[in-house]
């Protein structure tokens, strides 16, 4: 076969000439097989082809009748000649395309005849999944800039895929106050949310960033986002005279004041 053993094959002419003088001469020559060649891993496994868009450099080796060459190689990815260094290249997948990415190793042997053999291997590149946090009430609302009320009821967040509501996922609150259902969505108590982050029901507006992380169940590409809500206290009321703000609580008027203006 082409990537086989050497055969060697026996050539033989006989001749005759004019005067029926004859002589018979044999060469000899060897046929050798094409070298069989793969793209590995740089630790010499088989090679993986499947990667996240944020997926570290890769660095792949050639090999040759299962052992690593460093000379007679070259490679190219989607038709353009890669720089190749004893026998290896390294792609950085974010900057390669979406999808299919087609490489070619061509190996040419060292010694005589030289023979050579390519291959040609497919890349793929996936996206990570474009993730968004919104109202489960809906499923299009954002939650990035919402604002609540201490007191406000708890509120259902929903995390999106791809435009998608997708049922996995996790959540997760810096100062606690959200409860991952584990169905994809999660739920927001106000009030709890606040607490944790040291603010009183009539204290400080205080700010939660919400993080929800999805992984492909297809690709196993990951994204993560941080939404950013506040939670606002309640407004400190209070009755006071019109005349010096002062309260009317605990204050004593006697039954002829007259008309007393108060206001909120």
């Amino acid at each position: 076969t082409e990537t086989g053993d050497e055969t060697t094959h026996m050539i033989t002419m006989v001749y005759t000439d004019p005067l029926g003088c004859s002589n018979t001469l044999t060469h000899e020559i060897t046929i050798s097989p094409r070298p069989e060649v793969s793209i590995r891993n740089q630790d010499g496994s088989t090679l993986t082809t499947t990667y996240c868009v944020d997926a570290p450099d890769q660095t792949f080796q050639a090999f040759a009748d299962n052992a690593a060459v460093t000379t007679g190689v070259t490679f190219s990815l989607n038709g353009t000649n890669q720089t190749v260094t004893n026998g290896q290249i390294t792609i950085t997948p974010a900057n390669r395309n979406l999808g299919g990415n087609t490489l070619i190793m061509t190996y040419i042997s060292n010694t005589d005849p030289f023979c050579q053999n390519s291959i040609t291997e497919t890349i793929t590149i996936n996206p990570l999944p474009v993730v968004d946090i919104v109202l489960e009430s809906d499923n299009t609302t954002s939650i990035n800039g919402l604002n609540y009320c201490y007191d406000d009821a708890t509120v259902v967040f929903r995390g999106l895929a791809d435009n998608v509501a997708v049922n996995g996922g996790t959540f997760s609150a810096q100062f606690g106050g959200l409860t991952d259902n584990g169905d994809g969505t999660a739920s927001f108590d106000p009030e709890i949310a606040a607490i944790g982050a040291g603010e009183t029901r009539e204290g400080e507006t205080s700010t939660h960033n919400i993080t929800y992380t999805y992984t492909n169940p297809v690709t196993n590409c990951e994204n993560t986002i941080v939404r950013t809500i506040t939670v606002s206290p309640q407004p400190t009321l209070d009755i006071v005279y019109v005349d010096d703000n002062s309260t009317i609580n605990n204050t004593f008027l006697c039954f002829d004041a007259g008309l007393i203006q108060i206001r909120g």
